[in-house]
């Protein structure tokens, strides 16, 4: 990174130009307006873009000024608003940005990050009264956001996790948490010899089984209700998958999380895991500081799930890049 005077990172003068809450808000607001997407559909003035997101407009004109002043968008008043390139990207962002949606209103609980730094706990319940499965477990329209977010991150790592195992070779899988069945959707579609069992939170199976039910494949595909901090009851074995679930926990969670699958699997079977985990040597904080914040979890290195698998009865048989994850083999020891 270069750097500017006395070793601040280039472009940074002021102690405002990192700590100011004004302009990350603003840009969330956008993204929650949809602004940079009327204004490229071609509503350019202010005027209409109050009249477009039933904005109080004088409100509406301070924000998009200020996004002019640092560079998301140009003007010339209050009329000829255009994207620049930083606007053109928050079009492309605005799901992951927007406060109404699952991921946008989660990372509001970064106000209370001073709570997670002093006890290590999330802060999502600190700002809302409930955990960020809580929620969606209670709010539909919040479960429907972030499943779109999942769905979206499995079509980019769909092709090389089913070149990635032989699942050929396997008769039955088990889904663990992840959300809404889509994974097993692929997965049966594709080969046709598979059995399927989807294993969630009870107020989460429903939408599992509306997914699966549209993909006619209620015949293959069990979905049980249950937690896997608890033992795996109702589930038959066979190959285990948490799939974008071990970085949402804690060490101690996720050893517990691993203990029961470990409990569950057989001699011959395997614990796949498909998830994010940090390079060797890189120190990703940002993303650490997120998940602390929302879940209490943490991002990881492959040896840092390797040190937990084993102190739950487990090795890593084998790891490999998808895309942007990796998946990870897991055999009892």
């Amino acid at each position: 990174m270069a750097s500017g005077r006395r070793g601040q990172p280039a472009g940074i003068v002021r102690i405002d130009d990192v700590g100011d809450l004004i302009t990350p808000m603003a840009v969330r607001v956008a993204a929650t307006l949809r602004l940079a997407e009327h204004i490229g559909d071609g509503v350019d003035t202010v005027d209409g873009l109050a009249a477009k997101t039933a904005a109080h407009r004088p409100s509406l004109g301070v924000l998009i000024r200020h996004l002019v002043s640092v560079g998301v968008f140009t003007a010339s008043g209050d009329r000829d608003i255009a994207l620049t390139t930083l606007g053109r990207q928050l079009r492309l962002a605005q799901e992951f940005l927007d406060a109404d949606s699952s991921v946008g209103r989660s990372e509001l609980s970064l106000v209370h990050l001073v709570h997670s730094v002093r006890t290590g706990e999330a802060a999502y319940p600190r700002l809302f009264g409930a955990t960020f499965w809580e929620d969606l477990t209670a709010d539909p329209r919040l479960k429907a956001s972030f499943d779109s977010m999942t769905d979206r991150h499995l079509r980019t790592e769909i092709g090389p996790l089913l070149a990635g195992f032989d699942w050929a070779s396997i008769a039955h899988v088990v889904d663990l948490g992840s959300g809404n069945a889509e994974l097993l959707v692929r997965l049966l579609s594709a080969f046709d010899g598979l059995r399927g069992t989807f294993f969630d939170l009870p107020g989460n199976t429903w939408v599992a089984e509306r997914n699966l039910a549209r993909a006619g494949l209620t015949d293959r595909c069990a979905v049980v209700g249950g937690d896997f901090f608890q033992p795996l009851t109702g589930v038959d074995p066979g190959t285990l998958v948490l799939n974008s679930v071990l970085h949402d926990w804690n060490d101690e969670e996720t050893s517990a999380i691993l203990g029961r699958c470990g409990e569950a699997l057989r001699q011959q079977d395997r614990l796949l895991i498909v998830d994010s985990f940090t390079e060797d040597g890189v120190d990703d904080t940002r993303m650490d500081l997120r998940m602390l914040a929302l879940f209490g979890g943490r991002q990881r290195t492959i040896a840092d799930m390797a040190r937990l698998a084993e102190g739950s009865g487990l090795r890593v048989a084998n790891s490999q890049r998808l895309r942007k994850k990796w998946l990870l083999e897991l055999a009892a020891r």
